[in-house]
C-alpha cells in the first residue's frame, strides 16, 4: 500500500489515506464520510466505485471512468462531468443540449438533476426550464428513464 492524496482543484491535499489505488483511496474517502468539495479527479479511474452519498459538490470528474459506479445519494452539484465515461453507472445521462449543458439525473434524496452549474430536484428543475423546450424534453427523458427505474413514483 502506498499513500494516496485526493487533491481540490486548487493543488490542496484534503484528503489522505494508504491504499492502493486513487479509485480505492476516494472510496475510502468516501465511506469516512470525507467532504471532497472540489476534488480533481479528472481522468480518474472509479469504474464501480462505491460512491453513494459521496459528497462530490464542485469536483472535477472531467474524462473520469465511472463506469458502473455507484453515485446513489452523491452530491454532484457544480460537479465537471465533461467527458466522464458514464456507462453502467448508477445515474441517467440525457446528453447534452444546444448549449453544451450535459443533463444527468442522479437517484439522491428521490431524483436531482444536474446540467451546467444547476443542480434541481425533478419539480425544481421541471420549472426552471419550461420556458426552454429542448431542456425540457431532456428533463422528461431522465424522469421517464427514473420512473421506469424505480427512482420515483
Amino acid at each position: 500500500m502506498t499513500t494516496q492524496a485526493i487533491y481540490h482543484i486548487d493543488g490542496r491535499a484534503p484528503y489522505n489515506c494508504e491504499a492502493e489505488t486513487l479509485r480505492d483511496a476516494v472510496a475510502l474517502a468516501v465511506q469516512a464520510g470525507a467532504n471532497l468539495r472540489g476534488a480533481n479527479l479528472s481522468m480518474a479511474n472509479l469504474a464501480g466505485a462505491y460512491l453513494s452519498g459521496a459528497y462530490l459538490s464542485m469536483a472535477n470528474l472531467s474524462g473520469a471512468d465511472l463506469s458502473g459506479a455507484d453515485l446513489s445519494g452523491a452530491d454532484l452539484s457544480m460537479a465537471n462531468l465533461a467527458g466522464a465515461y458514464l456507462s453502467g453507472a448508477n445515474l441517467i445521462d440525457a446528453g447534452q443540449d444546444s448549449r453544451g449543458y450535459r443533463f444527468i439525473g442522479v437517484p439522491t434524496n428521490g431524483l436531482h438533476i444536474m446540467a451546467g452549474c444547476r443542480w434541481f430536484t425533478l419539480d425544481e428543475a421541471r420549472e426552471h426550464w419550461q420556458d426552454n423546450p429542448e431542456a425540457g424534453n431532456k428533463v422528461a427523458a431522465i424522469a421517464a428513464e427514473a420512473d421506469r427505474r424505480g427512482w420515483i413514483s
